[in-house]
């Protein structure tokens, strides 16, 4: 691993992503990241 990715750090909060990614594998556990990603993507287009 490179200094550089050792010490970077993330400039963004990704806690409500995690949160909403933990949510539907629990509502749907068979179903994949891409399921995943697309309802979340059509929830926050509908708001």
């Amino acid at each position: 691993m490179s200094r550089s990715m050792y010490y970077y750090s993330h400039a963004k909060d990704d806690e409500e992503v995690v949160a909403k990614l933990m949510d539907l594998a629990g509502t749907y556990p068979n179903r994949g990241f891409e399921t995943y990603y697309g309802k979340i993507r059509m929830a926050d287009r509908l708001q």
